[in-house]
């Protein structure tokens, strides 16, 4: 079976932070498999570029949410920690 050319994939959409393919919290559960995937063993990497996405996040949902500062920790990085 062949991908769709149509096919979303599953990337954030600022300044509102959903995925653009599952209109889910970014990153959706389809993101995280394929940012584990492509750091591969580079976790710190991949903690280093989550966190600086949740910096940007961070200030773009605040200023949606009219001051509003959500907790994007979880979101961003708790799942992709080391176990």
């Amino acid at each position: 079976m062949t991908a769709s050319p149509h096919r979303r994939e599953h990337t954030a959409l600022p300044p509102t932070w959903l995925c653009r393919a599952c209109a889910h919290p970014w990153p959706c559960g389809e993101a995280r498999v394929t940012l584990l995937r492509q750091y591969g063993h580079d976790r710190a990497g991949l903690l280093v570029y989550l966190a600086s996405l949740m910096a940007v996040a961070q200030e773009q949902l605040t200023d949606l949410d009219c001051g509003n500062a959500p907790r994007l920790e979880d979101r961003f990085l708790t799942w992709a920690r080391s176990r």
